[in-house]
């Protein structure tokens, strides 16, 4: 089947997509030319901790819409909240992204005489806070740093994420680096930057040095295993996603990117073990059962492959690769 084979071989040792390479898109404007008037509606979004049913402060909340991509960006406020004014009825997705916590998406049909739409998203953690003896959790970690470390840190990530420049970035992160040498969080973002200057040999130094300050660190692993991936250098990429998956055994991203990984040793079979057990995880998003199709398909099971489509179809039907998908679901049914 392949139908995912439209990205450029630098990028990829294995036929997957591109939104698993890196999660950084450009944000465009809703066009003023298809918005009627009158048929404006206001969404708004809480993002929430799961576990402690407290706002999340600072989570990264971005408007996605087939085929368009990324249509705008916002940070929660302190309650947690944020708002994307002035949408016209659609189906929209929205992706909740905020350190420490996996990451969510959920989609939002806005519909034709709505005035407002108010969606909650639950945040899990990754890893649970140190808690203080009344049981609220604190950021000691933060509380450790130099403030002009943080606060160049606050800078960096800035330029990298509101303002998409990941040049100016840059020294925002070494400046923080400088105060406080140990400041590993700052190192992963270091890495992130050069990543998308496509400065790899950097960005896999940065990655790397991250992990030696702090093994323990989950954020670094996925961005440094595609890497390695992507260069073929499988068994490096092996080592990071075993010691990923001891530390977070519910990812989703650890078995998936291994699947990745097997793929590109032409090992099939184990290749899909990884992927089903990706799709196990009750955080795993629709776009795994396209991977799971792929493999299918390699290996003859054609009518697996088509119920994978079909579930991918079912849950995100107006997703960014839905067009795709049905395409390859055609194709396939003509050959079963």
């Amino acid at each position: 089947m392949r139908f995912l084979r439209c990205l450029p071989q630098a990028l990829l040792a294995c036929p997957v997509l591109a939104f698993f390479v890196l999660w950084v898109m450009t944000v465009a404007p809703v066009s003023a030319q298809e918005r009627p008037l009158g048929q404006f509606v206001d969404l708004h979004v809480r993002v929430y901790d799961q576990q402690a049913e407290s706002p999340v402060d600072r989570a990264r909340v971005e408007l996605l819409r087939f085929p368009d991509g990324v249509l705008a960006l916002a940070f929660t406020d302190g309650t947690g909240r944020v708002s994307f004014p002035r949408l016209v009825p659609s189906s929209y997705w929205v992706r909740v992204q905020a350190e420490g916590y996996h990451r969510v998406e959920v989609n939002v049909d806005i519909r034709r005489g709505d005035y407002s739409r108010d969606v909650s998203v639950p945040l899990t953690r990754i890893q649970p806070l140190p808690a203080t003896p009344s049981g609220q959790a604190i950021s000691l970690r933060m509380l450790s740093l130099p403030d002009g470390a943080v606060k160049a840190f606050r800078r960096g990530l800035e330029s990298l994420q509101t303002k998409k420049k990941p040049l100016e970035s840059l020294e925002h992160f070494r400046q923080a680096i400088r105060e406080a040498p140990e400041y590993y969080e700052a190192y992963f973002m270091l890495g992130t930057a050069y990543w998308e200057l496509r400065r790899n040999s950097e960005a896999e130094t940065a990655f790397r040095k991250a992990l030696e300050l702090n093994p323990n660190y989950l954020y670094p692993y996925y961005p440094l295993a595609v890497l390695l991936t992507a260069q073929r250098r499988f068994d490096e990429a092996e080592q990071l996603l075993r010691r990923a998956m001891e530390l977070d055994p519910d990812g989703w991203q650890w078995p998936f990117e291994m699947a990745r990984c097997l793929v590109g040793r032409n090992n099939w079979v184990q290749a899909l073990e990884y992927a089903e057990l990706a799709r196990s995880k009750s955080n795993a998003p629709p776009k795994v059962h396209l991977l799971l199709a792929d493999l299918y398909s390699g290996l003859g099971q054609n009518e697996k492959a088509i119920e994978a489509l079909e579930t991918y179809l079912r849950l995100e039907p107006q997703g960014p690769y839905a067009a795709q998908a049905d395409k390859a679901l055609a194709d396939l049914r003509r050959r079963n």
